[in-house]
């Protein structure tokens, strides 16, 4: 008989091979995220910022439209945007299930980084960009309270790799939701068709833009009907006003920043509370020469 070479097949156990490492991966940060849930009740799920994003969601489930709900339905809302409020209205008895839920947010955006990754780099790749993102320290502690990040980090991760793999459409759709999540993701738009650009796709570059911009104005045309600010959010004007402002009074003034940052609060509250015409108007049109001023005043006064 003719000698054979021998040879030598080595077959990995089925739980060593790339997929299923990647897979537990995937499970791994599901289960890291969801560990949230082995304290007992609520109420630690609530977060400053979480209030308000609940009071929308108790809005909308009333019928307030997108207003906050308190005592009755509060004005509309031009601050927040309307995206993580809606994720949370069925989720409004059960803040448990709502952590869980954003739990597997979390291992989905480790899933999209592996799957990404492995088609582009390799399985070994994919391992390690898997373990990565499921030992992200920022990444999970996020995901124990009612607060934007988690989904906001599912549908951003699921816009860029869908722009890298061609999917027009469900990048700009992504990237859209993503901005009616958290909207600084505003600027990123211009990254939408940048892949179908450098590859001369033109159509598809005008889909990756357009709807975005199309769904981000539709809000801005309700923001300028209900409040006469044609913008996604007044985030920003707010945040100078109540953030910027006080300490710009305090360090040229020597006034104290808790009385700088009361007088601003009061001028925000003033204004009634979710009606922000006024404090925008104040906040854009700000001299702070004015401002200080009437600082000074104001102790000379006392």
């Amino acid at each position: 008989m003719p000698a054979h070479s021998e040879r030598h097949n080595f077959i990995l156990p089925r739980f060593a091979r790339p997929d299923c490492i990647i897979a537990l991966i995937v499970l791994a940060a599901l289960a890291i995220r969801a560990a949230w849930l082995l304290r007992s009740g609520s109420e630690w799920a609530v977060a400053t910022d979480s209030i308000g994003y609940l009071a929308l969601a108790h809005g909308i489930r009333e019928g307030c439209g997108f207003a906050a709900m308190a005592i009755g339905c509060g004005a509309p809302e031009v601050l927040r945007t309307p995206g993580y409020p809606l994720f949370l209205v069925p989720f409004l008895n059960h803040y448990r299930l709502a952590i869980f839920v954003q739990a597997v947010f979390g291992a989905a955006v480790c899933g999209v980084v592996a799957a990404f990754t492995r088609r582009r780099y390799g399985a070994a790749a994919a391992i390690v960009a898997a373990a990565i993102v499921a030992l992200d320290p920022p990444t999970i502690t996020v995901t124990k309270e009612l607060l934007t990040e988690p989904l906001f980090q599912l549908l951003l991760a699921g816009a860029v790799f869908g722009s890298l793999c061609n999917r027009a459409l469900t990048a700009g759709l992504l990237y859209g939701a993503a901005a009616l999540v958290r909207p600084v993701a505003e600027p990123l738009l211009v990254l939408a068709p940048v892949p179908f650009l450098l590859s001369r796709r033109w159509i598809r570059a005008a889909g990756a833009l357009c709807l975005p911009l199309v769904m981000l104005g539709a809000w801005a045309a309700r923001n300028y009907r209900v409040a006469g600010v044609f913008a996604l959010t007044v985030e920003g004007p707010m945040n100078l006003y109540s953030y910027t402002v006080p300490a710009v009074i305090s360090l040229v003034t020597g006034v104290p920043l808790i009385e700088a940052q009361r007088a601003a609060a009061h001028a925000v509250e003033s204004a009634g509370f979710g009606d922000q015409r006024e404090v925008i108007a104040s906040a854009r049109e700000l001299s702070p020469h004015d401002e200080i001023s009437w600082r000074l005043r104001s102790r000379r006064g006392s």
